[in-house]
């Protein structure tokens, strides 16, 4: 039994080093494109976190000073002399 030669799917340029180095570069390529990714999203949610974070803080921490030191009365008319004495 003959085999055509040009039926066959795979020539030389399509086998052995040249096959080899096609798939070393694609996958150089995908690993370069996943790690991009992966630092964009992790960078993303450290910096997202901790600011979020420090803005409840930092409304606890007022909301806390003006229930200690505020009432009311003093938000209701701030232009009176106990009121401007307590800010």
């Amino acid at each position: 039994m003959i085999h055509n030669v040009a039926s066959c799917p795979f020539t030389k340029s399509d086998s052995g080093p040249a096959l080899t180095r096609q798939f070393a570069i694609v996958s150089l390529i995908i690993i370069g494109l996943i790690t991009a990714a992966l630092s964009f999203i992790i960078s993303y949610y450290l910096r997202k976190d901790p600011l979020e974070r420090e803005w409840r803080i930092t409304a606890d921490f007022i909301r806390t000073e003006l229930l200690q030191h505020l009432s009311p009365a003093d938000f209701s008319a701030p232009q009176s002399t106990i009121a401007q004495e307590r800010f």
